[in-house]
């Protein structure tokens, strides 16, 4: 799928433009400051419904005005496909149909409210889309930003932002389990800042005696069940502590088992998606190195590899580290088990990169990643990613800048920078490159 229009009106510096798109590379020029990386910006929006630059919506509106839109016009091209799920061949000459275009209107309008919030409103073919889930993955990009150089020294989180942002645009139950599972996360940590509050002694007694009840062998798990039989047998008397310890934790214990679930889902898909990953960043790495560097991704979990289990023994065995975990975790106030402390590790021959990769080689294994999750979402979704990138020739060498022009010869690419000295001539003697030219948030198309 390609970007072929893209409309922005009061966004960040630009107060109205619409600028089409070429099918090849677009590149995108201009000073420091004047709004290049706002286009690309808008792009991925449009893509996961988040900026790589900030997490707050209201910066996204240009200063002056109340409101913001973006708008992206999108096109892909298929080969029609029978019932029988071939692709349709002509019938006289045998040869495969033309390929079909198949448009697709995306949008997303940003209104200031009182107290600083944001009322958002997302459009697909003009008609409303309720959910960010079903928003995201309709359009895929990649971007590749100068922050994305850290991604290998910097904190776990943004690693498994890397993976979820992945997930998300091929995977769409995914996304659906990930944002249930942060809302549970959430409520399961406000509740041990509740009992934190409670007698300490007390909490973990309680604890200990319901968990033997529920989890007996002789009984199956039935949460709702045990939840209300609780709630009938409780003492009528509000000041009770020692009844609020016990529906409090019960309701932990139910919350608890909903953490486990949506926990195991995340972990199985995090751990197939890196299993699948290897294959491409190994291969991207052997050729931005001459085939003397193999690159490998490895899924780092409390406890054992999902990959390894079933379900339901991801499930099992989450439930049993949580119940190990409790007094710890009353301790600190949050979970401490769980797909939330995730981490990925790289290695390079068998070397983790963190601690042995020089810095040039820690930019080879970060566009390897950029370029495999090109691959992989084009292999996942059957559609081409958009590649966005922001800035950061200027951070790679001559060799790099050739190996990166010949990864993408394939892809509609959106490239900023600030010279065109910076294109070598790979890129510069690339069919049908587009031009455009960016000053203080005015973009025109340009003739070079």
């Amino acid at each position: 799928m390609k970007i072929k229009c893209l409309h922005l009106c009061n966004y960040r510096n630009i107060d109205e433009v619409t600028v089409n798109f070429g099918e090849n590379l677009n590149v995108i020029y201009g000073a420091n400051g004047q709004g290049k990386t706002n286009l690309l910006e808008a792009v991925y929006l449009l893509a996961l419904l988040s900026s790589h630059r900030t997490g707050k919506e209201s910066e996204l509106i240009k200063f002056t005005q109340e409101n913001c839109r973006i708008e992206g016009e999108f096109v892909r091209k298929f080969l029609p496909v029978s019932s029988s799920g071939n692709n349709q061949l002509d019938i006289k000459t045998g040869a495969e149909t033309e390929l079909r275009e198949e448009k697709l209107d995306l949008s997303i309008s940003l209104q200031k409210l009182p107290y600083g919030k944001i009322n958002r409103e997302l459009y697909k073919d003009d008609l409303p889309v309720g959910k960010s889930a079903d928003f995201i993955g309709n359009f895929n990009a990649v971007l590749f930003a100068p922050e994305d150089l850290l991604l290998i020294k910097s904190a776990p989180q943004q690693r498994r932002q890397f993976i979820n942002r992945i997930l998300a645009q091929s995977k769409k139950i995914y996304l659906y389990n990930l944002q249930k599972f942060n809302r549970v996360l959430l409520g399961r940590n406000r509740l041990l800042k509740e009992l934190q509050l409670l007698d300490r002694f007390e909490v973990l007694q309680i604890y200990r005696d319901l968990t033997a009840d529920l989890f007996s062998e002789n009984k199956p798990i039935n949460i709702q069940e045990y939840w209300q039989n609780l709630l009938q047998n409780s003492s009528e008397s509000e000041n009770d502590k020692k009844e609020i310890i016990r529906q409090k934790i019960a309701l932990l214990q139910a919350i608890d088992v909903k953490f486990a679930d949506l926990a195991a889902n995340i972990m199985q898909d995090r751990a197939e998606l890196l299993r699948d990953f290897n294959e491409p960043i190994r291969k991207f790495q052997e050729k931005l190195s001459d085939g003397k560097e193999k690159l490998t991704v490895k899924y780092v979990t409390d406890g054992e590899n999902p990959q390894n289990n079933a379900l339901e023994t991801i499930k099992e065995k989450l439930i049993a580290k949580i119940r190990q975990n409790f007094s710890n975790d009353l301790h600190k106030g949050y979970t401490s088990v769980g797909p939330q402390k995730d981490d990925v590790e790289f290695y390079l021959n068998e070397k983790n990169c963190r601690l042995f990769a020089s810095q040039g080689q820690q930019r080879t294994v970060i566009l390897s990643l950029k370029l495999a999750e090109c691959d992989y979402l084009r292999t996942k979704t059957y559609q081409t990613p958009v590649l966005l990138l922001d800035d950061v020739l200027s951070e790679l060498d001559e060799r790099r800048k050739a190996a990166l022009c010949a990864s993408v010869a394939d892809l509609q690419v959106l490239l900023t920078c600030t010279d065109l000295e910076l294109l070598n001539k790979n890129w510069l003697h690339k069919q049908n490159v587009s031009y455009y030219h960016v000053e203080n948030g005015k973009i025109l198309q340009a003739k070079v």
